[in-house]
C-alpha cells in the first residue's frame, strides 16, 4: 500500500479502508476475512524500503501476526461506548 513502492499503480491507505468498509457493510464476516487477508500488504507497505526489498526477495514468504484487543463495549445513548486499548505483539 506504499504509493509507488512496487508497481506503476498506487493508492493511499484510505482507499482500501473505504473499500473494506463497503464490503463489511454488505457482509461483516466477509469484511473480516478481507481485512485479515489484506493485513500483510498493509504491514509490508509500511516497512522501510531496504527491509521490504529483502522480504520480497522471493515468492514464498509468509507474514503472520496476532492482535489482542482489550477493553469493553457498552450500549450507550443508542450507540456504543468502547473503552480499552488494542495491543498487537511485534510481527
Amino acid at each position: 500500500m506504499r504509493p509507488g513502492a512496487t508497481a506503476d499503480w498506487s493508492c493511499s491507505c484510505a482507499t482500501p479502508a473505504r473499500v473494506l468498509t463497503q464490503i463489511a457493510k454488505v457482509d461483516g464476516s466477509v469484511g473480516w476475512v478481507v481485512m485479515i487477508g489484506s493485513f500483510a500488504s498493509l504491514i509490508l507497505g509500511r516497512t522501510p524500503r531496504r527491509l521490504f526489498d529483502h522480504l520480497r526477495g522471493g515468492p514464498d514468504i509468509t507474514v503472520a501476526g496476532a492482535a489482542a484487543p482489550g477493553g469493553t463495549a457498552e450500549v450507550f445513548d443508542g450507540g456504543y461506548r468502547v473503552r480499552g486499548v488494542g495491543r498487537s505483539p511485534a510481527v
